[in-house]
Parts: structure tokens; C-alpha cells; sequence
């Protein structure tokens, strides 16, 4: 499946929060779609809860990443169908 949404976004997980012993990020598993535009800027597409917005914003929003990553989150992807984004 291919998704063309019209909006700048990137595949990010969720992050709870960073280990204070070495300082690692704690994330979730599940690929979700982060959208970087719009009125809904910086919030998944799902609506999935964001725990540590600090952390969030560092590790998700201001982050460049071009790994070519699947989207794994059912909800991301029934979204972006409804939308007629997906093909």
C-alpha cells in the first residue's frame, strides 16, 4: 500500500520517555504517521496519546530521518483510507 498524503509527514513512534541511568529513549513499537503540517502539526494521524511532549518534540518532531520505514499502526492506516490517501 502506498500512502499519498497530501501534507508533509514522516513514520515516528510513540516516546514515553528517556532512562535516567543512560539517558536512552523509551519508545513504542508501532510505526505511526506523524503529521509536520497543518493545523494538526506535530500530532499522529491517528490521534494517538503523546505521554512526554518534551521528548516527543525532540525525538519525533525535530529529527531528521529518511529511513524508508512501514507504517504498522491499524488506526494511521484506516485514517489515511478514509482520507482516500492510501493506495
Amino acid at each position: 500500500m502506498t500512502l499519498n498524503i497530501p501534507i508533509q509527514w514522516k513514520r515516528a513512534t510513540t516516546v514515553t520517555g528517556i532512562r535516567k541511568r543512560d539517558c536512552a529513549e523509551i519508545r513504542g513499537r508501532t510505526g505511526h504517521i506523524l503529521l509536520l503540517e497543518g493545523e494538526r502539526s506535530g500530532e499522529f494521524l491517528c490521534g494517538a496519546r503523546i505521554r512526554n511532549q518534551l521528548a516527543h518534540e525532540l525525538l519525533n518532531v525535530n529529527t531528521k530521518t529518511d529511513e524508508a520505514r512501514v507504517v504498522t499502526c491499524q488506526r494511521c492506516i484506516k485514517r489515511a483510507q478514509q482520507n482516500k490517501w492510501a493506495v
